[in-house]
């Protein structure tokens, strides 16, 4: 473990490995103990890439999310694996988007309450959203992917 990865989450490089001592997932939020495990045991190829993305409790005593990029190796007699691991901090980028979501759902539902029927198409990746109210009242399913392509085939929109 090196200083950098330990600063990520407040601490210095001593500090924190003695707060882990023999047990790597002490500052591991529960819930995201199972998934790491999962990971692990899918990816324990030697030179495999795993990354995965996790909370660590944070000097600050508050749940901190970090993104593991790692590879696997083994020990000489094949006894022990060794992960090599760069750590980053992604917490703005995860309450970010848990934020966007929160508005959505907020969104959604003043919507809903409304009566209000839209949809929304994202031109990228060319996939319809269409909202609750026209999904209960047509049975319409949420999302149509590659809208563009399934319209010219049942001949709604032209070609052109």
């Amino acid at each position: 473990m090196n200083d950098s990865t330990a600063e990520i989450i407040g601490y210095d490089r001593d500090e924190l490995i003695n707060i882990i001592k023999d047990n790597a997932l002490a500052l591991f939020h529960k819930d995201d103990v199972k998934s790491l495990q999962e990971v692990l045991s899918r990816g324990l190829k030697d030179g495999q890439l795993l990354i995965f993305e996790y909370r660590l409790l944070n000097k600050k005593n508050e749940y901190q999310w970090v993104c593991a990029h790692a590879k696997v190796s083994y020990g000489e007699n094949q006894n022990h694996i060794l992960l090599y691991t760069v750590m980053t901090d992604i917490d703005k980028l995860k309450k970010s988007e848990m934020e966007a979501r929160m508005q959505r759902e907020m969104f959604e539902l003043a919507l809903g309450e409304s009566g209000f029927r839209f949809w929304e198409y994202d031109i990228k990746t060319k996939e319809l959203y269409r909202s609750s109210v026209i999904q209960e009242e047509v049975g319409y399913d949420a999302y149509i992917q590659n809208f563009p392509e399934k319209k010219k085939k049942k001949k709604i929109i032209h070609p052109d």
